[in-house]
């Protein structure tokens, strides 16, 4: 009985002493090395792999990886960029979650400690894949910065398109220069429609042509009946012509965009006046375009008419556009 005792322990006593030799005793250090050295991994299950185990260093781990990103030209940090943007893009696929909230309190902390801007915009990209409303909130004093404005409103976008909606809107006012074209363009994107009446108001007199291209694109993309007026008078002014504010091209936009929320009366109106008014070769592109559109409202069958007079059109491209059209979109077969 003794023996048996002596034996049982002596075994227990090597097994606690197996089972401390397998534990993981290199430092952190050692450990981030170790990781990074693997990177970049091509195989995906392999990159899932590193991503869990970079997640598993822990904040401490994961700020030192951070902490190794360097400006472009500054040194070889490709290995701490890949993990980086692998754990970020590993994460997304269970967020929201304690993890992603985690990883993204780290993210905010380096896109919010200024010094270098190409370092600040590479962990704002991050956000696109683990943002939340935190991030909304972190990055909105930045829709005013000339060079973050781009990276923070297509992080904002990603988070909650809906709580971005409302800082980008709540922040367009203060906003000038680039700052204020990439709102314009976002509530555009977003399809903002409380932001309609704003944009409207921002149109009237607008001669700058890239800030002009960009509220009447995203007045398209919104497709309110409200800006008709206003998108009919710009592509007025330009002679429905191709020009720097693609106002023609932004009608056709708010057509097709008027016609997908069954609002075809308008839509049809808008096509119609086109196809009357397009008849240089700079234009053909435009009425093909009015064209299709009023076949995708009406069907093959009730726009016939308008079939059979662009056959006999001189112009070769928009007879050939005509006949791909209906190629894959036949009419109803008579019984």
């Amino acid at each position: 009985m003794i023996r048996h005792i002596k034996t049982s322990a002596i075994l227990a006593a090597y097994l606690i002493c197996t089972s401390v030799a397998a534990q993981d005793v290199r430092t952190l250090e050692t450990k981030v090395a170790d990781l990074l050295v693997q990177m970049p991994a091509n195989d995906l299950e392999y990159r899932d792999k590193l991503a869990e185990e970079t997640y598993s260093l822990g904040y401490e781990g994961q700020t030192m990886i951070c902490s190794m990103v360097v400006p472009p030209g500054a040194g070889d940090d490709t290995g701490a960029r890949f993990a980086i943007e692998s754990l970020s893009k590993y994460l997304n696929r269970e967020k929201p979650s304690a993890r992603t909230e985690a990883w993204e309190k780290v993210c905010i902390g380096f896109a919010a400690r200024g010094g270098n801007r190409d370092v600040q915009a590479f962990f704002i990209r991050q956000l696109q894949w683990i943002g939340s409303i935190a991030s909304i909130e972190a990055l909105t004093p930045l829709l005013s910065d000339e060079f973050m404005c781009n990276p923070a409103i297509a992080a904002m976008q990603c988070a909650d398109p809906e709580k971005a909606a409302e800082a980008i809107s709540s922040e367009l006012r203060s906003l000038s220069g680039m700052p204020e074209i990439e709102a314009v363009r976002a509530l555009g994107e977003l399809k903002v429609a409380g932001a309609n009446a704003y944009l409207l108001e921002m149109l009237d007199g607008q001669n700058e042509a890239e800030l002009q291209r960009n509220i009447l694109r995203s007045l398209a993309s919104i497709g309110s009946p409200d800006s008709y007026k206003s998108l009919l008078n710009a592509a007025r002014v330009s002679n429905f012509e191709p020009e720097p504010t693609g106002a023609t091209a932004s009608l056709l936009e708010y057509a097709g965009a008027l016609g997908k929320d069954c609002i075809t009366k308008l839509s049809n109106k808008i096509c119609m006046g086109l196809i009357k008014k397009c008849k240089d070769p700079s234009q053909m592109h435009f009425k093909t375009a009015a064209l299709l559109i009023y076949l995708d409202n009406s069907g093959m069958q009730d726009g016939m008419p308008l079939v059979v007079k662009a056959m006999k059109d001189p112009d070769k491209a928009y007879r050939m556009s005509l006949m791909q059209y209906a190629m894959h979109n036949p009419g109803p077969v008579e019984p």
